[in-house]
């Protein structure tokens, strides 16, 4: 029994005395065993002790982008931050493009700048609407000839022709007064009206096979577009309220029109159109 006691005893301080130096091994290496690491984070979280883990987030994210590859305009890689690495190309190539005089720095305009400017746009647009407006345009021309149609539609950029016939055709008042209508708010576009009687030679070259009225948009007086009864109509009949809007949107498509006079209806016939289709098939 006493052999044993004295045995006993002798491996209880040997077990101490591992212990012991096991603990002063890891204080003397700073190794701290995971459960004190957590309990250590936990009590800085209580105290609101974020300042040091915020530091350390930020400076591994800065040590992660100084570890990325950045390919330089010479070909190389290097490891370097790509929020940095690249931000002298574009200095550099701005440098030598000023350099051989390939670009200036805009210089912004001050408001009164902004105002001359707008005001003498103006202007010029003002004087150009009065040169159409002396040319005839900005109403529907009544032509008497096939002479009077060469005369009158060859000098000008764009023009509008409504060919009719009022013996046979009911919508010649309607259609006749949309244009009229147009020609006011675009006088960008020579507008004028010819009877089917009155085209001479001209009904015959003309294609008429779909019947009248049909639209001609020309061109320095070359026939570039033919509207037909059928696209006149197809989506709006000439009496309907919809009608106006509806070939002022097929005109400005095709070429007929362009930039007029600023009207907040005088074009808006997209929305007419699909207001057109809904109600057709409603129907």
């Amino acid at each position: 029994a006493s052999g044993l006691t004295s045995t006993t005893g002798a491996s209880i301080c040997s077990f101490c005395h591992t212990v012991v130096w096991q603990c002063a091994r890891a204080m003397s290496t700073g190794q701290v065993h995971p459960d004190d690491k957590h309990d250590d984070l936990l009590d800085k979280l209580r105290h609101d002790d974020f300042k040091g883990l915020v530091k350390s987030a930020n400076d591994a994210h800065g040590q992660q982008l100084e570890q990325q590859l950045c390919l330089g305009g010479d070909g190389s890689v290097t490891r370097a931050d790509p929020y940095t690495a690249y931000a002298h190309i574009s200095g550099q190539r701005h440098d030598a493009a000023a350099a051989r005089g390939g670009i200036t720095e805009p210089q912004p305009l001050s408001e009164d700048d902004e105002l001359r400017r707008l005001r003498e746009q103006r202007l010029s647009q003002m004087k150009q609407e009065q040169s159409w407006r002396q040319q005839g345009h900005g109403r529907l021309r009544e032509l008497v000839s096939e002479r009077d149609f060469v005369q009158v539609v060859r000098p000008h950029e764009r023009a509008v022709v409504l060919l009719t016939d009022s013996v046979t055709d009911r919508t010649v008042e309607d259609v006749t007064e949309a244009l009229q209508e147009l020609a006011k708010k675009h006088v960008e576009a020579q507008f004028c009206h010819l009877e089917l009687r009155n085209a001479g030679i001209m009904s015959i070259m003309l294609n008429l096979d779909e019947g009248l009225p049909v639209v001609f948009v020309l061109k320095h007086g070359e026939v570039k577009v033919s509207l037909t009864p059928r696209r006149l109509f197809e989506f709006a009949s000439a009496s309907s309220p919809l009608f106006s809007r509806h070939l002022a949107s097929l005109l400005r498509r095709v070429g007929g029109i362009g930039s007029g006079i600023e009207d907040a209806n005088s074009d808006s016939g997209c929305d007419s159109e699909e207001e057109e289709k809904r109600r057709m098939r409603r129907k």
